[in-house]
């Protein structure tokens, strides 16, 4: 079956990335999904392919070309969309660098399954930055805009139309970047794109919106050494009041928690759990709150381990819809079933044999 694709996602690798790539990816994926996925990397201005191409080029077969395809799913290399007439859109994503990759707690588990321990320890030590310069105080040059302010907010709109603002975390960078200046947020914070993903991913766990999260950036932001203290920043934000809204089709995991609990806020714990579920298993909200249901159905609390040995699986085997997210928890609920009618069963028949000898030694 041959499919026409369309390649979007990012252009290009750092050098960080590319290292942690061929170091920390190629054990889990093979070396065959690296090809792929530095050929799709290399079609992305093509406007429009399909597998025969790749096939005759990479020298391989439908069958494992398709394989491979989805072993960089899993590992969330790209993503694969099929559209109406059945043209697969890959988007290509940046791969962890090696500090993010060694701190995922399923990732680094894998690789450490995959390689023997003394091998997963000599390609963690390659990864081990130098942090150092983070005790010091910054004494770099920053942006002076001047008089540029004045044409900068004259072009606001113009530029919101043209420029993509917070795609992946669905939060207001515009409005953010508005707010910016009258409350002294540093301006070389905008032009960084780890500060203001990291923002953007904080606002998204939490719910918070970019007001607020302007708030809480600019009360963290050391304006002598120009630093913004995510320690601080997370302390504002995870204890701030959750709004639970009736008429949001999907709540908000935090907000999930707090109408399961009658009103009663999340506990940090919890906070942290969702937080996980969301950074490094990548769940989207409406499996989370599967989750947590199914985890409040068996157990009647939330069960961290649990939670995460579930959402663990689902990585494993793929599952990133909630359809097939159901599937697996009704199998898990017909296990436990099935378990508790047998132990009911033996019970019974141990109970019935109890009474038996009973009565023999009565009429004896």
């Amino acid at each position: 079956m041959n499919k026409n694709i369309r390649i979007t996602g990012i252009s290009q690798l750092s050098a960080a990335q590319l290292q942690s790539l061929m170091l920390l990816y190629a054990p889990l994926v093979q070396n065959d999904a690296i090809i792929l996925y530095q050929t799709l990397l290399s079609l992305k201005e093509q406007s429009i392919i399909d597998y025969n191409f790749l096939t005759t080029i990479l020298a391989m077969g439908l069958p494992q070309i398709e394989r491979l395809r989805q072993n960089l799913e899993q590992y969330h290399l790209i993503k694969t969309y099929e559209d109406e007439v059945g043209t697969h859109h890959i988007v290509i994503q940046k791969p962890l660098e090696g500090d993010e990759f060694i701190t995922h707690r399923l990732y680094s588990r894998v690789l450490f399954s995959k390689l023997s321990e003394d091998l997963y320890k000599k390609v963690v030590a390659i990864f081990e930055y130098d942090h150092h310069l983070e005790k010091y105080r910054n004494i770099s040059a920053v942006i002076d805009l001047g008089n540029e302010i004045e044409m900068i907010n004259a072009n606001e709109s113009a530029f919101e139309e043209v420029h993509e603002f917070g795609i992946e975390h669905q939060f207001d960078y515009p409005l953010f970047i508005k707010l910016a200046q009258p409350l002294m947020i540093p301006s070389q914070f905008l032009d960084n794109t780890q500060i203001l993903h990291k923002i953007g991913e904080y606002a998204y766990i939490y719910n918070i919106d970019a007001q607020n999260m302007a708030k809480y950036v600019a009360k963290s932001t050391n304006l002598a050494t120009q630093n913004l203290n995510f320690d601080k920043l997370l302390g504002y934000i995870s204890n701030a009041k959750i709004k639970v809204k009736d008429t949001d089709t999907i709540l908000h995991p935090l907000q999930f928690i707090k109408k399961l609990q009658q009103g009663i806020e999340p506990i940090k714990n919890d906070r942290q759990l969702i937080e996980k579920l969301i950074t490094q298993y990548r769940l989207n909200y409406e499996l989370i709150n599967l989750l947590i249901e199914h985890s409040y159905q068996k157990n009647n609390t939330i069960t961290h381990n649990y939670i995460e040995k579930i959402a663990a699986s689902w990585i494993v085997k793929g599952i990133n819809t909630v359809t097939e997210a159901k599937k697996t928890l009704e199998v898990k609920r017909n296990k436990t079933a099935r378990k508790d009618r047998m132990v009911a069963s033996w019970e019974n028949t141990n109970e019935k044999e109890n009474v038996v000898i009973e009565i023999d030694e009565l009429l004896k």
